[in-house]
């Protein structure tokens, strides 16, 4: 299908929703466009502009004034009908340009929500206005009932707006397929929400007020949930139960209007809800990413180290298999060479060459030292997404974390990738050093400042046991580690990294109530280190 043809079809389509809406909503009023309080084809015309443009807005007013036409059965005139219609079209139009400008569609944050809120806002009370002048002009309207109207036409398109728009910016494709437990535990919560709203339409009119907070249950059950999604859904659902209530129960348009105002804080507040769950769920998902980056950089590093370690191992071999080769091509050059002196040259060499070849095979990879991606970075920044990614096993472990970030610090020039791998290293030695569980006091602070012009430290200290003297002296040599699954290369691989970068690391301090290390960095070139704050 091409793409004019798919765009003619989602016009068509517009329209005769549209029309269907306005049929169903005002099927049995006889009243000028609206007036009434509910109103979610502007809704499903603000989502329309929004997602297909500018093209869609002589649709919308082509839509405006049919339905205006229809459910007045022809006897409104069509200059009558057109100035609402074009308010609705003006209106909406310039909200739907503002947003698609400035705006993620699908909501992605709550600034996002705000600027739709916003625009929404002014452009039902641009609408509003233009229902009220048409109102005004009409031959029957009576003195007074014009603010009235401007009233329930604003509320009409904000409910509208805030309950449809919402729903179609979100729930467009492509979507994944809920799980069956989901989708179990969604229908459930629809049904916990009409419930709640039978309850309040039945009882009587004294309590109605009083229970109408119950309304509030189902909608954070959704939000919370299912973010954004379940919130866009539930609203819905709460919307079309109160569209019921209000035609079999509910007569008073008074009455209506003040539903539709609670109503319109209940949607909003859902809607803020979401946006926060779908946000920090996303902000989870970024952190995971960027573990397992970070993960797969110490496996890097680790093969790096480890290739390094073991070039002092085969430097022996190697010079030893080049000797004896030496030895054996000089008795071969001699005149009159002792066959037993080269037999026993070639086996040595052969030796060595198999006894390399051994040392090369206990690597699973072998890889290069790649040169540092160097940028300017924040370094409380890298300390605070330090601490966030090891939050979880903080707590689990049952310890507190104190971080001393400088305000003064200036930019330091490093990678930011390898720097944050020897962080996650100390920190989870940290944690490591007090999970033993008698250690009285969990502590861990992490503290940033400047030393001197052109350079930081950083320093990781922990309440734990302290390190044995006897591993002290080793401590950042490779293959060094008291634990039982360890490799001993980790520290090791932090001094690499951070002397790469023209820093240093040492243990600063070592007693049994706690041990801590320090490195340094260099600032970015230009800048200057500040004093304490």
């Amino acid at each position: 299908m091409t793409f004019f043809r798919q765009r003619w079809l989602a016009m068509v389509g517009l329209l005769l929703g549209y029309i269907a809406i306005e049929w169903i909503e005002y099927g049995r009023e006889q009243l000028l466009a609206g007036i009434e309080p509910l109103d979610p084809s502007v809704g499903l015309a603000f989502a329309a502009l929004l997602l297909g443009g500018p093209s869609f807005l002589p649709v919308v007013v082509i839509g405006e004034i049919g339905a205006a036409m229809f459910r007045s059965g022809g006897q409104i005139p069509a200059m009558t009908a057109l100035l609402p219609a074009l308010s609705v079209g003006f209106s909406w139009g310039i909200a739907a340009l503002v947003l698609r400008r400035f705006a993620n569609l699908r909501l992605a944050g709550q600034h996002n929500l705000v600027l739709l809120i916003v625009a929404a806002a002014a452009a039902s009370l641009g609408t509003a206005a233009g229902d009220a002048a048409s109102f005004w002009l009409a031959p029957e309207q009576h003195d007074g009932a014009v603010t009235q109207v401007l009233t329930r036409a604003w509320i009409g398109d904000m409910i509208g707006a805030m309950v449809v728009t919402p729903l179609l910016l979100v729930m467009r494709p492509p979507l994944p397929l809920p799980s069956r437990a989901a989708a179990i535990e969604a229908t459930i919560q629809g049904a916990v929400a009409l419930t709640m709203l039978w309850l309040l339409f039945t009882l009587p009119a004294a309590a109605e007020w009083q229970l109408y907070d119950l309304l509030v249950l189902p909608s954070i059950w959704a939000a919370a949930r299912f973010g954004v999604r379940g919130a866009v859904v539930i609203n819905i659902v709460l919307q079309i139960g109160m569209v019921a209530a209000f035609v079999m129960v509910v007569k008073d348009a008074d009455a209506v209007t003040a539903y539709q105002f609670r109503m319109l804080i209940l949607t909003l507040s859902t809607l803020f809800l979401g946006v926060a769950v779908t946000e920090r769920r996303s902000v989870e998902d970024t952190l995971r990413r960027r573990q397992d980056q970070l993960d797969r950089c110490a496996r890097l590093s680790m093969a790096g180290e480890m290739a390094a370690a073991l070039a002092h191992e085969l430097n022996q071999p190697l010079s030893a298999a080049l000797t004896y080769s030496r030895t054996a091509q000089r008795l071969l050059d001699s005149p009159g060479g002792d066959p037993t002196k080269l037999r026993a040259a070639m086996n040595g060499a052969a030796t060595q060459a198999e006894r390399a070849g051994m040392i090369i095979r206990t690597l699973r990879e072998f890889i290069g030292r790649g040169e540092l991606n160097r940028q300017p970075q924040s370094l409380p920044t890298l300390v605070r997404d330090s601490l966030a990614l090891l939050e979880l096993d903080y707590q689990r472990a049952g310890i507190r974390v104190e971080a001393v970030l400088d305000r003064t610090l200036p930019p330091v020039l490093v990678d930011a990738v390898q720097v944050q791998q020897v962080l996650l290293n100390l920190l989870r030695n940290a944690i490591e050093a007090m999970e033993p569980s008698s250690v009285p006091r969990r502590l861990v602070t992490v503290v940033a400042r400047p030393i001197d012009p052109g350079t930081v430290t950083v320093e990781v200290a922990d309440s734990g046991p302290g390190l044995d003297q006897d591993l002290v002296a080793r401590l950042f040599q490779p293959f060094s580690t008291t634990k039982a699954a360890g490799m001993g290369l980790g520290l090791a691989i932090c001094r690499t990294i951070i002397e790469a970068h023209g820093g240093r690391l040492w243990l600063a301090g070592n007693s049994p109530g706690g041990c801590s290390f320090r490195f340094t960095l260099p600032v970015v070139s230009g800048t200057k280190t500040g004093g304490q704050a």
